[in-house]
């Protein structure tokens, strides 16, 4: 009567410990994988302050007219170019039935 107690006892004791060291490897794989993770996030927060600090320079308005005077051709709006609504000609009606 004992005998079949202790087999059984001894049974549910090896299934439990491979469970246990299938649980605790698995877990230690997860760890490396979450470190992995966060390790990547810092990397992209890095690079995200990188990009707003690169971003912060190039927007500066000093430089910004800058290379508006030098690439584009703008001339101060002479009263003369300003035009009432009723000047504005009208577009061309489309084909296809839209007005």
């Amino acid at each position: 009567m004992l005998r079949p107690l202790v087999i059984i006892g001894v049974v549910i004791l090896a299934v439990m410990s491979f469970g246990l060291f299938q649980l605790k490897y698995e877990v230690t794989q997860l760890e490396e994988q979450l470190g992995k993770v966060r390790t990547d996030i810092a990397a992209e927060e890095e690079s995200l302050r990188v990009l707003r600090a690169e971003w912060s320079f190039l927007n500066r308005p000093d430089r910004l007219r800058s290379l508006a005077d030098r690439h584009l051709t703008l001339a101060v709006i002479t009263p003369q170019q300003i035009r009432s609504i009723e000047q504005i000609p009208k577009r061309p009606a489309e084909r296809g039935g839209t007005p």
